[in-house]
């Protein structure tokens, strides 16, 4: 595991372990247990939360990561961790969570959290998805998301999960055979770009089968034999995002993963794990102006999706249509698919006005009802 923020050195491999009812507080304060969690709290089980659900489904879920502020250790105002468990307070305004990590939470916390689990059901046949949602400056979202190894503070979600992929494939491999492959996309200004291969002038065109599982077809899908091939990928497709290193544009990285059981209490089974990377959501966004309207628009519908099925009493149209980004989503959102959102906000109290918009779209989302379930190919 990578090095904490300021230097810290990385605590053993998290493992969570007593009840707290699903909910999780999460800080790395003055005195916090070394797996990041605040002295105050029991651990818990994150497993718990994809624990088979009622008839209706599964809710999504939606944890909060408040950046370490550059300068002061505290901001007056800014988003900050509440005293009760899963709180996080913004100004006036107070929300509730799964999960909330303060500004010195360790890496591990984060991905044990919000991955681990869900990249565990990937092998055993259950589509996942992982978003990370946040203003673009000084919210940590590529913090949380992308760091590379050797980056400050350490390996982000996306390459720990794929790492994790791998092993679990590896050990589990006995009863199993594993395939893996990925495909790897960008939507900017309406338009979906392929990252592995940015010369693929074939149309890209976004379905949705009669089960609502969504197919994308065009883009270029790369086998995949081990995690740094996972890693290559995400390493040189990065490199193809418009406007990189400081990309304006969404991306996804989709793996695919298929079991084809050895021994007969084993099944086969196929299953999708999407990592999301959304484009910052700014009050104010220098630079093209059509880029940040076109962010905006997109980011717009996505709330509107989100706060019509997060409200299911109050009915309404779910206007998935109506971006290309929502129509890529769809069926994380509400769908067979086990759906996390990571908020990302800063504490500094001049981003309030981005940090509650941040959090109001997190909040409605545990009102989102999944509906997943193990993907049979027999």
């Amino acid at each position: 595991a990578g090095a904490g923020r300021g230097g810290r050195a990385a605590p053993p491999r998290a493992s969570p372990s007593a009840r707290t009812g699903g909910e999780a507080h999460v800080d790395m304060s003055a005195g916090g247990a070394a797996c990041g969690l605040g002295p105050a709290e029991p651990e818990f089980h994150a497993e718990e939360w994809w624990a088979p659900g009622n008839k209706k489904g599964m809710a999504m879920r939606a944890a909060v990561r408040i950046a370490m502020p550059p300068e002061v250790e505290d901001e007056a105002g800014g988003a900050r961790v509440g005293e009760q468990p899963g709180k996080v307070l913004c100004g006036d305004k107070d929300f509730k969570f799964d999960a909330v990590f303060g500004p010195r939470a360790f890496q591990e916390a984060v991905y044990a959290t919000c991955a681990r689990p869900l990249v565990d059901g990937v092998l055993r046949g259950f589509n996942a998805c992982v978003m990370a949602f946040g203003h673009s400056h000084g919210a940590g979202k590529t913090h949380t998301m992308l760091n590379r190894q050797g980056d400050e503070g350490g390996e982000g979600v996306v390459p720990r999960a794929l790492r994790e992929l791998f092993e679990l494939a590896e050990r589990r491999g006995v009863h199993s055979d594993f395939g893996g492959s990925c495909t790897f996309l960008e939507v900017y200004k309406e338009s979906v770009r392929d990252l592995i291969d940015p010369a693929n002038a074939a149309e890209v065109k976004v379905q949705q089968k009669q089960d609502g599982e969504v197919v994308v077809s065009g883009l270029t899908r790369r086998s995949l034999a081990s995690a740094e091939d996972a890693l290559g990928v995400l390493r040189e497709g990065g490199k193809h995002r418009t406007g990189a290193p400081r990309p304006r544009s969404h991306c996804i990285l989709t793996v695919y993963v298929e079991k084809s059981a050895l021994v007969q209490a084993q099944k086969n089974s196929r299953a999708k794990l999407y990592l999301v990377d959304l484009a910052g959501a700014d009050s104010e966004t220098g630079g093209d102006p059509s880029e940040a309207i076109a962010i905006h628009r997109s980011l717009l519908v996505l709330g509107k999706c989100i706060n019509v099925l997060g409200n299911p009493k109050r009915g309404g149209h779910v206007p998935a249509r109506d971006c290309i980004l929502t129509r890529l989503l769809i069926d994380s959102l509400g769908g067979n698919s086990r759906t996390l959102m990571i908020a990302c906000v800063s504490p500094d109290a001049s981003a309030n006005e981005d940090s509650l918009m941040t959090l109001r779209y997190a909040s409605q989302s545990r009102g989102i009802v999944c509906k997943p379930k193990v993907n049979r190919t027999d």
